[in-house]
């Protein structure tokens, strides 16, 4: 079985580059970094053996952090912060041996993120609420990964895409909705969080209009 090693990068359709980073044996390894399309950073993180180990943060596309994590080297999560546009605090969560209880507040000071780290993993169910109080996100995780649907606002109820996640990053099939909740919009592969193989695009009706690799 051969397995990816190297450095690799990824890029928008504008030729703008999208991330970078390294892997070793098929899994992340070292610094990756991700960017905006306008070529400012939106993330910046450290792997071993395809999971976190150390630093992990997130900025909002103006430059101001929106998260700030830091994992062992085991990849068990140590401490979490989140934080508001404004730059205040939205959530703080400090884990023992790999386990602890995510709550992070919108800027409403609605309940925006719930969710459970078990051993070091995503566990149990996880939700994302808009700040309308509606259902956004909900995951159901075994050891970091699941299957998860997205809803659209206005609805709450209405499905908006489907797909699944592992340690965070997108992994697996992907189909998304149009508007009315359950006529196909696209469908295809995430491979460790970017597409792979072959995307296919719907029509109004729901026809397949158009493919690309």
């Amino acid at each position: 079985m051969l397995f990816r090693s190297g450095p690799v990068a990824y890029y928008f359709e504008s030729g703008a580059k999208q991330a970078s980073g390294a892997y070793a044996a098929g899994k992340k390894a070292g610094s990756f970094q991700e960017f905006y399309d306008d070529g400012s950073k939106k993330r910046t993180s450290l792997w071993k053996d395809g999971h976190n180990a150390g630093s992990d943060t997130e900025w909002y596309p103006d430059g101001t952090k929106k998260f700030q994590g830091q994992w062992d080297s085991a990849g068990n999560p140590l401490s979490m912060v989140w934080y508001l546009p404004d730059g205040s605090t939205a959530g703080q969560t400090t884990f023992k041996t790999g386990n602890g209880t995510v709550s992070v507040k919108s800027a409403s000071g609605q309940k925006a993120i719930t969710g459970t780290y078990v051993a070091g993993k995503q566990d149990g169910v996880w939700t994302w609420l808009y700040d309308s109080g509606n259902l956004q996100r909900k995951f159901v995780f075994a050891s970091g990964s699941g299957p998860g649907i997205e809803y659209l606002d206005s609805d709450g109820s209405k499905k908006s895409k489907e797909y699944s996640l592992t340690d965070g990053v997108l992994d697996g099939p992907y189909t998304e909705y149009q508007s009315s909740g359950s006529a196909l919009a696209q469908q295809g592969l995430y491979v460790d969080g970017h597409r792979s193989g072959t995307w296919v695009t719907y029509n109004a009706k729901s026809k397949p209009a158009a493919s690309a690799c």
